[in-house]
């Protein structure tokens, strides 16, 4: 899972219509949100720092489930931009998520036995488990 970090609005512009998964490190918009659902049809999901979440309108958060994208809240810890401008959940981290789910573990569980390798939000640890 590739999880790309939306630092201003000017990489907006840039971004490839391929895009499932957006992190940002810049507080949107409503008007960048529906840009961004527009130039990216296959936008399954977007993550903001909680501060960034609690802002948004109940509205926007409807319509974007209606779309089918859900909106996370959860930061991203760890991180350089400087060096990438991808956060990458590798495959076998997701399948240790998905495992543990399977198993009836909570989120905190989960949370905890991965937390070594990689650190998440619980909202996107959630993200995993349901799709």
């Amino acid at each position: 899972m590739i999880l790309r970090i939306i630092s201003n609005r000017d990489e907006l512009k840039k971004l490839s219509p391929r895009e499932k998964f957006i992190h940002f490190g810049f507080r949107p918009s409503t008007e960048d949100l529906f840009g961004l659902s527009q130039r990216c049809p296959r936008l399954r999901m977007i993550q903001m720092p909680p501060s960034y979440y609690r802002t948004m309108s109940k509205i926007t958060q409807y319509i974007f489930k209606d779309r089918g994208i859900t909106i996370c809240e959860g930061d991203i810890w760890g991180y350089r931009r400087d060096l990438h401008r991808d956060f990458i959940i590798d495959e076998s981290i997701i399948e240790e998520i998905r495992t543990g789910a399977k198993n009836g573990a909570s989120i905190d569980c989960i949370s905890n036995q991965i937390k070594e390798k990689i650190r998440i939000s619980s909202s996107l640890l959630k993200y995993i488990i349901d799709n």
